[in-house]
This record gives C-alpha cells, structure tokens and sequence, in this order.
C-alpha cells in the first residue's frame, strides 16, 4: 500500500498544479497523505570491519516495525536508505514517527544479525521533512538504548535484563557482552560504569581476543542471618558478605516461601555507594543485580531487602530464606549461609475451644509470645475447680492443633463423667491470665 501511494506522490509531482503536494502541503480533501521517507546514508562497519556487499542493513522503529531496507553494494558504504513513517489512517503501524529514534540492524552473510549504533553526533531521528542524513553506523557494544552514547541508563538496561524486567533478543545480547565472555551478565554492567566515567577507554570485546578479568579471583563468604519474626510484622533482611574488596558487580536469586513472607522493597546498603541496583519479583524468587565502576573494601551488609510476614499465620513454622544462585563478578568462589526465620506469635492468646459446644470432647488452643509455666483449670458454674491440667514448662509457638491444643474428653479430676452445662477455662502462663466459656452438650 506504502509503494503504491509513494508512486502516486511521485506522478503527482509531475502534473501542473499539484506542484504543492511534492513539497509536502497537501490540500484539505480527507484524502489519505502518503508518508514521507527519510533517507540515511554513510560508512558502516562492524566489528570494525567494513560491511560486506550483499549484507542486509534494515531500519526499526521503537516498536520494532521495520521501516526500510539496503543492501550493501560498496564495501563499507550504504544509502541512501529510504525510511518511510507511519501514516495516522490506519491503526496499524507501519514505520517511524516524527521525532521517533530510528534502529539500524544489520544481517551478515551467515544470517547473522547485528546492531549498529550512530558514531558521532548525529542522531537518527526520524522527521517528516524529507531529510538526507549522513549517519556513520558502527558495532556500539554497550549502547543498549540506541542513542548513540554509553552511559549508565545503558548499565541499568543490562541489570533489569539479568533480573526478567525485560528480555535480550540474540542481537541486543551481543551488544551487552561487553566482556567478551560470551554471555550477559552484572559484569558487562560494571564495565560500561567503568567506561562512563573514564576508567576504561574501551571495552575487553573492542580488544581483540581479550576477556574481561577486571577484578582479582578470589572467594566471598555471603549470608543471611537467621531471625525471630511475628506474623504481620515488617523485617529487613541484609546479605551480608565479609568483603567487597573487588566486587564489581553480583546477581543473586533469593528463594523464599510466598504464604510466609511477601518482599516490599529491595534496596543498596548504605556503605553500597556507586552501585546501581534492579530487582524483581516472580513468584518464590527474587532476582537482583548490583554492579559499580570501582569496588570498596568493607564487610557487612550489601544489599537490604524488606519483607512482610504474613499475618495469617497461626501455626509453628520455620521459613527459610535460600540464596541458590549467586554469580560475583564473573565467576568468584562463594561460600554460602542460608537464613532461617523462625515465626512466633506477637503476644499470649488463649482462643476459644473447639467444638463448642461439644460432646464429649473438646480442644482449647493457645499461642506463647515466650517460653512459660503453662496451667489450664476448667470451673463449673459455681466456681468449683472442676479439671486441672499442668502443661508444664513450654517454649514460645502456636498450640493451636488438635496435636498441640489442650484436649479435655469431658471428666474431671477422678475420671468421673461432669454433668451437661456452661464451664469456665482459664489458662495461666507466666504472668498471662485468661477465661473463656464453653458448654458441654449430652
């Protein structure tokens, strides 16, 4: 449709009269207007090679809809490539908009494709005036945002990568292995830091046959310190290793068990100054990445992430907190100590028995904010101590099941059957005192 209305717009240029419409002023006749290229010509290089002839250079725009294609006819050269915009007739989009940056990929002869990024000033924007752009397209390993420059908005594209905010096709993957290892990682991060504030000059890919070893190997202790926590309490947790001497960048997946714990926020701990940091959340993971241009030399906390516990619960229950895949730098030893967080109850409840009203037996739960001498005594109506029931010494929990609750089958002290009617239950534990009321029905 594009080709067909481009070929009307050409033969109209040549028909007296309508002279205007080839300078891009069309009349008010609810006709649609036929989008204007933009075209972009200039050397090209990849790798820092010259691009071949009968490689492929094709144009995006941000939505990924390609928007033109040249095939290279002399070594290191292309244009003019023709990049057309979308037209405001159709819901579909079908190229670039005014103002919109434009993306280069370029396929080799294996099929291979590869980002090209504008070196130098000139930005490719797309605009509707018909423009001739001279655009010089090189490999730009690290540029992960398309506009041209290295900075550290591109270090944060690469971490949000490594956690699953977004995804790396194979291309963008190749421009983000900025070490020359062959995969991404927080590292590749750390470089582009480096670069963005002069520590480097260039990038280990950009050397040949060299591999980034920017850091010492050596080993890291990283751990998480088991805690006392309450339901419906918020806790901040830390990753706590005993160095950063060399660490210039980490990834870490945080196992954790979602109907016990529920993250809040994740954030760098206050010695962590240089470091960038993003973090998500799927499901009982949570993936983070750090990465900084220089490395401190500190122990303690790294990262502090916040939870919420649950308050639903209402059983005894150890929930751990398991770091099963750590990555630091590209490949340091680590020695790991997972967190163990044991829930208890905020305060001493005695809640009401169950079945109520019963016959012949029935359960009465409890929970201990601390260890405690535990009495239960169960009274008629009268005030007569009817049962007694010496639970002895007992640690802080839940007693809440009919395997933990205080169970009564309905006899007194002698084992004598007590009457159908209304008794009283009260427990004792340390200084805590309650009663409650219950039936017995025959």
């Amino acid at each position: 449709m594009k080709q067909i209305i481009s070929i009307c717009a050409c033969l109209l240029m040549m028909i007296p009269g309508v002279s205007s419409i080839a300078e891009g002023i069309w009349p008010d006749d609810g006709l649609p207007r036929p989008p204007m290229n933009v075209d972009f010509y200039g050397q090209i290089s990849v790798k820092g090679e010259p691009a071949r002839v009968g490689w492929i250079l094709r144009a995006f725009d941000l939505s990924g809809v390609q928007c033109g294609e040249f095939e290279i006819g002399v070594e290191g050269n292309y244009g003019l490539l023709h990049t057309y915009g979308d037209d405001a007739y159709t819901p579909e989009d079908e190229g670039a908009s005014s103002g919109e940056l434009v993306i280069f990929k370029i396929w080799d002869a294996a099929g291979k494709a590869h980002i090209v990024r504008p070196n130098g000033p000139m930005t490719p924007i797309w605009s509707e005036d018909g423009d001739v752009k001279n655009v010089e397209l090189v490999t730009k390993y690290g540029d992960m945002s398309g506009d041209g420059n290295v900075t550290a908005f591109d270090a944060s594209i690469i971490l949000r990568a490594i956690v699953g905010i977004i995804e790396f096709g194979p291309e963008e993957r190749e421009n983000a292995d900025v070490s020359n290892n062959g995969t991404v990682t927080a590292l590749d991060a750390a470089l582009i830091l480096q670069k963005t504030v002069g520590l480097i000059q260039k990038f280990p890919v950009e050397l040949e046959d060299v591999q980034a070893t920017p850091a010492d190997i050596r080993s890291y202790d990283l751990s998480i310190p088991d805690k006392t926590i309450y339901p419906g309490m918020k806790i901040t947790v830390p990753i706590v290793t005993d160095s950063t001497a060399g660490l210039l960048a980490a990834e870490l997946s945080l196992a954790f068990d979602s109907k016990v714990l529920k993250p809040v926020s994740v954030y760098l701990a206050s010695q962590m100054t240089g470091y960038i940091l993003e973090y998500k959340v799927a499901n009982d993971r949570l993936n983070i990445a750090i990465a900084s241009p220089q490395t401190h030399n500190d122990s303690g906390a790294i990262i502090n992430v916040e939870f919420e516990v649950s308050d639903k619960i209402n059983r005894n229950i150890t929930s751990r907190l398991v770091l099963f895949r750590q990555l630091l730098n590209e490949g340091a030893n680590v020695v790991v100590r997972d967190g163990s967080f044991k829930v208890l109850p905020p305060k001493t409840l005695m809640y009401p028995n169950y079945p109520n009203p019963f016959n012949p037996e029935t359960w009465i739960p409890y929970q201990l904010a601390e260890e405690a001498d535990v009495i239960i005594r169960i009274y008629d109506v009268t005030g007569r101590l009817v049962y007694e029931k010496d639970l002895g010494h007992q640690g802080a929990g839940f007693y809440i099941t009919k395997g933990e609750a205080m169970h009564w089958d309905g006899k007194d002290n002698f084992g004598g059957k007590v009457a159908s009617g209304v008794y009283f239950y009260t427990l004792e534990a340390g200084r805590f005192r309650a009663t409650k009321k219950m039936t017995l029905l025959k």
